[in-house]
């Protein structure tokens, strides 16, 4: 998450919170859900918390179970009406294709003065299904 703000220069300036532990996403799982952070880091540079002064960026997740939580919220926005905006690349890739890939579940709400996204991702911790007993399988290990 860092890095792909860090990336436009915007990884520990000031408004800007991340918070949530150490996750390992599937194979599958990695490549959209990078390019949904990316667009979101987008559209915050292009119309919102990352270009607006004063404003603020809060991204923080959370593992519950069998899922991942991500909370993506910009607050003092003054350009984001609550009314329905242009469904460019981006929230169309986050709202259609990511769901489809990954079995998302996406929530947009448009506020006055912010933005804010829930994710809901399936999660099972590679890391712990790796170390937990991998398959083995003559002499390899799947």
């Amino acid at each position: 998450m860092r890095e792909e703000l860090q990336a436009f220069a915007y990884g520990y300036g000031p408004g800007i919170t991340i918070e949530g532990p150490s996750v390992a996403l599937s194979l599958d799982q990695v490549q959209p859900f990078a390019l949904a952070i990316h667009e979101l880091v987008t559209n915050a540079l292009k119309f919102g918390a990352l270009v607006v002064a004063g404003a603020t960026l809060s991204v923080t997740w959370t593992v519950a179970e069998d899922r991942l939580y991500l909370v993506w919220a910009e607050t003092g926005v003054p350009m984001i009406a609550s009314a329905p905006f242009h469904k460019g690349f981006g929230r169309e890739f986050i709202e259609d294709a990511l769901p489809y890939q990954t079995g998302a579940d996406i929530r947009l709400e448009l506020r006055p003065g912010g933005v804010r996204w829930w994710i809901s991702l399936p999660y099972i911790n590679q890391t712990a299904k790796a170390a937990a007993g991998a398959v083995r399988w003559g002499h390899q290990v799947f």
